[in-house]
């Protein structure tokens, strides 16, 4: 027997039928026909309102990784739209599933890479790219530098490179690291990427190897980053001759959350920042009688790693890290999407840059 009720618990309408004998057949043995279900009446569980009719509705309003349209805005848009009320859970699920029909899914994406990888080096010549897998051919870490990139870089820009990493959003996580530069009219030059699990001596070893292959190594080389441990040791063993900077914001968190005094802050920006030794002297002696301790914790980290007065090497303008900390933010929400996707993504955002590298030959002049 077959009992069939509506979903309003005050409606009366109800539809009862059994089977006739063994047979496939159904006989309506009761039927209320008086529908009082109200329209305003509706439930989470809308069966109508299913995940796939969800994603195939939000499908449009996903196509572009830099608008965020989390399950909340999905529900709302839902009840706005139709009048149905969805859970959280329901509108995320409608979420994933309308990424997988735009994107595939992510363990299809790592399948795509190496042929992805082979196409990439066919249509951009001088492109580089390498993929680690450990001894089960399992994914392990992945590196992409393209040509037009790194030929740039080689013949016109200022040899000072700005490193960091950022985090993936995907299921399988891991840890997004770029390298970049600055090109004559002062704007964000990307240089190199990578994707690695975290950020630890080997995969910035790893990192930084590749791209010592592609840019090699010298004394006016410049490093700008944070202070990691695993950043500075890499660097110290892969680049001997090279330099090393701190990105001076960094240093600014750091007196913040140990002393957060405002006239401490302000001399220790002008200190940072100042080209004359004398006058970075005179700032130390000013900090030394505000804070002694601020004063010793800045002593400590290397007057030479901070200070462009006694930077052994030339930082010109680029004293913070925000060169590559402004590519990590524009990649905030395509950091979801899966491996090669995210490459693709990268690749075509910078297109443009790489096409006018032709047009920088005929006009820039070298450094």
């Amino acid at each position: 027997m077959l009992t069939v009720v509506c979903v309003d618990d005050n409606c009366k309408w109800m539809l009862r039928a059994s089977t006739v004998k063994q047979s496939a057949i159904f006989m309506i043995s009761k039927f209320v026909a008086v529908h009082t279900y109200s329209l305003d009446f509706h439930r989470n569980a809308h069966r109508h309102a299913t995940s796939a009719v969800i994603a195939e509705h939000i499908l449009g309003k996903l196509d572009t990784p830099y608008r965020s349209y989390p399950p909340t805005h999905i529900a709302r848009d839902m009840e706005r739209e139709f009048g149905v009320k969805i859970s959280y859970s329901k509108a995320r699920r409608g979420k994933l599933r309308a990424l997988n029909m735009l994107h595939g899914t992510p363990r299809d994406s790592f399948q795509k890479l190496s042929s992805y990888c082979h196409v990439v080096g066919e249509s951009n010549p001088g492109t580089f790219t390498h993929i680690e897998v450990d001894f089960c051919n399992r994914f392990c870490y992945f590196f992409v530098a393209f040509g037009a990139s790194i030929c740039g870089y080689m013949q016109y820009l200022r040899p000072i490179i700005c490193v960091d990493g950022s985090h993936l959003k995907g299921p399988y996580k891991g840890t997004l690291l770029v390298a970049t530069a600055q090109d004559g009219n002062k704007q964000i030059y990307p240089l190199a990427w990578g994707i690695v699990d975290a950020e630890t001596n080997k995969s910035w070893k790893w990192f930084l190897s590749n791209l010592k292959d592609l840019i090699g190594d010298s004394e006016e080389l410049v490093f700008v980053s944070d202070r990691k441990k695993s950043i500075q040791k890499a660097i110290s063993q892969l680049f001997p001759s090279s330099r090393h900077g701190c990105c001076i914001w960094h240093m600014e968190k750091n007196l913040i959350q140990r002393y957060n005094k405002a006239s401490l802050l302000f001399l220790f920006k002008r200190a940072a920042t100042t080209f004359r030794v004398e006058d970075f002297e005179r700032l130390m002696g000013q900090i030394r009688r505000v804070n002694k301790r601020a004063h010793g914790y800045l002593e400590r980290a290397g007057y030479s790693f901070w200070s462009r007065a006694l930077f052994i090497g030339h930082r010109y303008n680029i004293m913070t890290n925000n060169n590559a900390e402004s590519l990590n933010s524009m990649l905030r929400e395509a950091r979801s999407l899966p491996i090669t996707c995210l490459v693709e993504h990268i690749r075509s955002t910078f297109r443009s840059d790489f096409t006018n590298v032709e047009q920088m030959r005929k006009n820039a002049v070298p450094y």
